[in-house]
């Protein structure tokens, strides 16, 4: 009998629990789904145990920290830093998976977990060379560049209808809210009309729902749930697509 091959142990650090790696393409976030989530779809492949959740179990020889999440002042950001500190400690690889750039956002909720993570981190992986050039303001270890992968399939744009009204999608989590007023305000930039289809999480549609928008084309909206399926159904019945930021702020990437 040949000795019994010991896979390497990976835990990603992140808000909940996942049982299953399945569950993590149910995730809003995309920094769960695009990340965390093909890497447990594939671990097997790659040779590896996979586990995810707030809780690094005991056999985990290397530890990736996620997103923490706006609520990580409620006890995870001081639950995390424990087992990061912990980790070194045993001398366990920590790596860095940085999707938002929240340490230069000192306002951020999730800034000071960041913050006091840096000391206790081997090596960072970030989605962009931008991204990149920023945490190296910060870190001074290695940075590898892993980019997201695309989760749909390509489909070509449909044409607008010469006497209709074009029907526009905008897709998001509630945190990117305030990019989608932000363009419908502006008057330079949006003054056609249209009819927008906008999918987003709960939080979202309530945020959206409340603001009083004072837009200067007549447009008409209509909110449903974001979900990969509606995603999809909903890019085969819109004519454009509005990808609203900021190239300030942390979603520059």
């Amino acid at each position: 009998m040949g000795e019994k091959i010991v896979k390497p142990w990976v835990h990603w650090l992140l808000p909940g629990s996942y049982p299953e790696f399945n569950a993590l393409f149910e995730s809003n976030l995309a920094s769960i789904r695009m990340r965390a989530g093909l890497v447990g779809q594939h671990a097997n492949a790659l040779g590896l145990h996979f586990s995810a959740g707030d809780v690094v179990p005991t056999q985990a020889q290397t530890i990736v920290i996620g997103k923490i999440g706006y609520d990580c002042g409620q006890g995870r950001a001081v639950s995390w830093l424990k087992q990061i500190k912990k980790a070194k400690l045993a001398e366990l690889k920590v790596i860095l998976d940085y999707t938002d750039h929240h340490l230069a956002n000192v306002s951020s909720s999730m800034h000071p977990f960041y913050a006091q993570s840096l000391p206790f981190i081997d090596r960072a992986v970030v989605s962009s060379e931008k991204m990149q050039n920023h945490l190296r303001e910060f870190f001074n270890g290695p940075i590898e560049i892993i980019a997201d992968p695309i989760e749909v399939q390509l489909r070509p744009p449909r044409t607008a209808p010469i006497n209709g009204t074009p029907k526009v999608l905008w897709f998001g989590h509630s945190t990117n809210i305030v990019y989608l007023v932000n363009y419908l305000e502006n008057e330079t930039l949006c003054d056609s009309n249209f009819n927008l289809l906008l999918l987003t999480n709960e939080a979202g549609a309530q945020i959206f729902s409340s603001r009083a928008i004072r837009v200067k084309g007549n447009i008409q909206v209509h909110l449903a749930p974001w979900s990969l399926s509606n995603m999809t159904v909903a890019a085969n019945s819109c004519h454009a697509c509005l990808i609203s930021s900021n190239i300030e702020d942390r979603k520059s990437t």
